[in-house]
């Protein structure tokens, strides 16, 4: 009787399909959720590169900004430096021509107080000092004038009393520059 099978063969066959189809069953949700993770994973790596990526541009656009400003601060910089060799620029060449002139028209007895120079449509300059007399500051007003790139010298006021020693002529004087075209 031990020999002897009860079960009939197609209970033991369905019960087979039914473990084979469970343990499938089982492998196919085991790859679902390995496929899943590994998507999910996949993804949150993606997310996080993508956020790299959109920092790595960010920061590039700053860098290519940065080197713009820079390049530009250097061409700034480069006017500057030939303005400042060039004795600054369009003001830099008139005081330039200004400072030859008042150079060349020097006299030891002539002195200077203040100096203002005024920049507008026809550049101008206005002188306070002393002289040790009339005819000295005339001698200088008629160098000056004769100097390159003066168009006018102006006395404006002048009075006997200036200096210590109450000998000298206090005066003010105005000079007129050429513009630029003409010098």
């Amino acid at each position: 009787m031990a020999d002897m099978d009860l079960i009939p063969d197609d209970y033991r066959q369905q019960h087979r399909l039914r473990r084979v189809l469970r343990q499938f069953a089982w492998l196919a949700l085991g790859i679902v959720l390995l496929v899943g993770l590994a998507r999910a994973g996949l993804s949150m790596l993606m997310a996080r590169d993508q956020l790299a990526i959109t920092q790595f541009e960010q920061r590039e656009q700053r860098l290519r900004q940065a080197q713009g400003e820079l390049t530009a601060l250097q061409q700034k910089h480069a006017r500057l430096q030939a303005q400042l060799a060039d004795g600054g620029g369009l003001e830099g060449s008139k005081m330039r021509v200004l400072l030859r002139a008042i150079e060349a028209a020097h006299q030891p007895d002539v002195w200077f107080d203040a100096l203002r120079f005024e920049q507008a449509a026809n550049a101008s300059v206005h002188i306070d000092g002393g002289a040790l007399g009339h005819d000295r500051l005339a001698a200088f007003m008629r160098q000056l004038a004769a100097q390159p790139g003066i168009a006018q010298v102006q006395l404006l006021d002048s009075k006997l009393g200036g200096g210590p020693d109450h000998a000298a002529v206090a005066f003010t004087l105005t000079l007129k520059l050429l513009p630029e075209a003409t010098q």
